[in-house]
């Protein structure tokens, strides 16, 4: 027995679609895409205002993922997912080029120092200790997502971030060529937002500028 399945879509002025006669309604025409170019894996910069070595070194860095997981409700009927209540962000990792003196290594290196527990001078709540303003343990950081004619377009803004591992620095004689050494760290942070129109060009610009008044939240 053969089956053939004839879909037939119809698209109006009034954001409608007939499908095998039956009306379905569309995106409001205001929905429509605007902006159809690609985003460009080398087009941003990033900066973290604790470690201003970082910004002429990074090489790479990643737009942390989400999760919210689920949870299930029991019904006569068997169960059904529901959406969880905790936000979990994934991990800021980045990728720099160490300079010849170490400085931005180091600066992370010591960061590091500075949040373990022996360092904090007096037993205590660890996260209260951060949370100080004067303490510098956590610190915001920012990622400009630039257009495809090199203007900033989106920045990501990071609060309250601290590093939680540092990569090895590996010397080696037996290469023939000399090779440019990275270096990674990952942060964890407590939350990111994204902002449009900016009122600055470079991320040098803008730490001395509030979060509330950089940009736009969309």
């Amino acid at each position: 027995m053969l089956f053939c399945w004839h879909f037939i879509f119809l698209i109006n002025s009034r954001n409608t679609i007939n499908y095998n006669n039956n009306i379905i309604k569309t995106m409001p025409s205001s929905n429509k895409v605007d902006n159809i170019n690609i985003l460009r894996s080398t087009g941003f910069e990033f900066g973290i205002q604790r470690s201003p070595n970082l910004v002429w070194f990074t090489q790479e860095v990643n737009v942390p993922g989400i999760a919210l997981g689920d949870a299930s409700k029991q019904y006569a009927t068997g169960k059904v997912a529901i959406p969880g209540d905790t936000l979990e962000y994934n991990e800021l990792t980045l990728t720099f080029t160490v300079d010849e003196s170490l400085n931005n290594w180091r600066e992370i290196y010591n960061w590091m120092r500075g949040l373990a527990p022996t360092r904090l001078g007096k037993e205590g709540n660890q996260y209260d200790a951060l949370k100080k303003s004067d303490s510098k343990t956590v610190s915001d950081g920012m990622l400009i997502i630039l257009t495809n004619a090199s203007n900033p377009n989106i920045t990501l803004y990071f609060r309250d971030l601290f590093p939680i591992s540092l990569s090895d620095i590996n010397l080696t004689t037996t290469v023939s060529s000399i090779d440019v050494i990275t270096a990674t760290v990952s942060f964890r942070y407590t939350n990111y937002d994204f902002k449009t129109n900016l009122i600055h060009n470079t991320v040098k610009d803008v730490w001395e500028t509030p979060p509330s008044v950089i940009g736009n939240t969309l």
